[in-house]
C-alpha cells in the first residue's frame, strides 16, 4: 500500500487544489449532505481509494447536528445500549435521562429535557458532540462500517490512522480505536480559504 501522504499531494493546511476530480459518498436521510465541503469529500476520496474502497459505496449516516438531533441519537443510543462516550457536557445530558426516565416522563418528555440541556451548554460556548459544531470550520461525518467490505476494512482502517498520523484529518474514532466508536467518526479541519 502506497503511504497516505503520497496520495494527499492536493493537500496543504491552507486549502486544497479541488479542480482534481473526485467522487461522492452517498449520505443517509438523517445526514446533511451539504455540511461536508468539497474539500473533505476530496480527502474521504483519497483515503477510499488508497483503501481500494469505491467511496461511492459509503454511506455517511451523521453530519452535522441540532440539538434536536444530538437530544433524539443520545436518547436512541442510551434506550439501546449503545451510548457512545461523552466529555463532561455529555454526561450531564445522560444525567438527566436518566433522571427523566426515574421520574417517569415520557420519551417526548425526556428528549425535550435533553435537548433544552445541550442548548444550555451550546448557549454558554459549550458542546456536548463535535457534530454541533460550525461545518465551515470543522467537518464532522460518521460512516455506516456496515458500507465498507470486509475484505477492505484493515486498508481503510490503515490509511484513516495514517491520515491522522499525517494531520490531513483531525480525529478518527471506530470500532476497533482505543476510544470506541460504533461508526468511522471522522472530523476534519476546514482552511481558512473555503
Amino acid at each position: 500500500m502506497q503511504q497516505v501522504d503520497d496520495r494527499f499531494e492536493f493537500y496543504t493546511k491552507e486549502g486544497a487544489d479541488l479542480n482534481l476530480p473526485f467522487a461522492s459518498p452517498r449520505f443517509s436521510d438523517t445526514a446533511r449532505g451539504e455540511s461536508v465541503s468539497n474539500y473533505s469529500r476530496k480527502i474521504l476520496d483519497t483515503i477510499a481509494t488508497a483503501s481500494n474502497v469505491d467511496v461511492t459505496t459509503l454511506l455517511i449516516t451523521s453530519t452535522t447536528r441540532t440539538p434536536e438531533d444530538q437530544a433524539r441519537i443520545m436518547y436512541e443510543q442510551l434506550g439501546n445500549g449503545t451510548i457512545s462516550r461523552y466529555g463532561s457536557t455529555g454526561r450531564a445530558v445522560i444525567d438527566i435521562y436518566h433522571d427523566s426516565i426515574k421520574n417517569g416522563n415520557d420519551a417526548r418528555q425526556t428528549r425535550n429535557a435533553m435537548r433544552d440541556t445541550i442548548q444550555k451548554y451550546l448557549d454558554n460556548g459549550q458542546r456536548v458532540s463535535n457534530h454541533l459544531g460550525d461545518p465551515k470550520v470543522l467537518n464532522v461525518f460518521n460512516i455506516s462500517p456496515t458500507s465498507i467490505s470486509k475484505d477492505n476494512i484493515k486498508t481503510w482502517e490503515e490509511t484513516l490512522s495514517q491520515a491522522l498520523d499525517g494531520n490531513v484529518i483531525s480525529t478518527y474514532l471506530g470500532p476497533r480505536t482505543r476510544v470506541y466508536d460504533s461508526a468511522y467518526h471522522i472530523e476534519i479541519n476546514q482552511p481558512k480559504n473555503h
